[in-house]
């Protein structure tokens, strides 16, 4: 994952808009311009170049995905919006295991307390990230990225630019024997067998791992999607906890063998 953060500058100061309104560029409507921009109607990254080293799915791979016990009914339960939408051309599933994205984080500026205050902004903030997946190189994404976004900019503000973090994209090869032990001990663990998902997550040093000693590395996950990571009510449910740690101790156990 790439993490970016933009910081966009119009006035020198934030200014009121009975006064100066109609006349002046408004930062906060020029960034949110801007990432309306950024995907098309398709859902679809609009950055050039930006899909050209998505490694390609195997058909194989693809049934296998969309194969797995996976219940949409279930998913939309969990998230609770009122309606879906992805990149065209891919189901759910695809879009959320093996598709690269480009999200809005975070935007901010202007006045935010109670009540009113006619302010245009002098400044106006956004984080955003892109998840990659493999064959991104994350500095060519981050280049093309900026590139881009300074494209789409006027020349009515200044913009700030930051990389923030950068992280590259990985695949387990879960056809490595090592991966059936851990099935098994997680089997052994919770008393069903474990199937293979990908996943979006920043955990940078697994591919410093793989780069340095080009073994694999076993990510083994407990936590159920519903449990609500990086939300104020994250959890994990104490029978995946405890079943965590019987298939961790399975796990261990295997490997001491050979």
């Amino acid at each position: 994952m790439n993490y970016y953060q933009i910081e966009l500058t119009g006035p020198e100061r934030d200014l009121h808009s009975g006064v100066y309104g109609g006349a002046v560029p408004n930062p906060l409507t020029i960034l949110t311009e801007l990432f309306a921009k950024l995907h098309d109607k398709n859902f679809r990254v609009t950055v050039p170049g930006f899909y050209d080293q998505v490694a390609k799915l195997s058909n194989a791979e693809r049934k296998a995905l969309n194969s797995l016990p996976w219940k949409k009914k279930d998913f939309e339960k969990a998230v609770g919006a009122p309606g879906y939408c992805g990149e065209k051309g891919f189901t759910t599933v695809e879009r959320l295991w093996t598709r690269p994205t480009l999200e809005l984080n975070g935007i901010w500026g202007g006045y935010q307390g109670e009540g009113a205050k006619t302010v245009i902004p002098s400044k106006a903030f956004a984080k955003f990230s892109t998840r990659l997946v493999p064959n991104q190189d994350p500095k060519k994404i981050a280049q093309l990225v900026e590139k881009h976004v300074r494209k789409l900019l006027p020349k009515t503000v200044h913009c700030k630019f930051e990389v923030l973090s950068m992280g590259k994209p990985w695949a387990a090869p879960y056809h490595n024997p090592i991966f059936q032990k851990a099935q098994a001990a997680l089997e052994e663990g919770f008393g069903k067998k474990a199937v293979f998902i990908r996943e979006g997550g920043s955990i940078p040093f697994v591919t410093q791992m793989y780069d340095t000693f080009k073994v694999p590395c076993v990510l083994i996950g407990f936590g159920l999607p519903d449990e609500n990571a990086h939300a104020p009510d994250e959890h994990i449910a104490l029978e995946n906890y405890f079943g965590g740690i019987k298939a961790i101790a399975h796990f261990y156990a295997d490997l001491a063998k050979r």
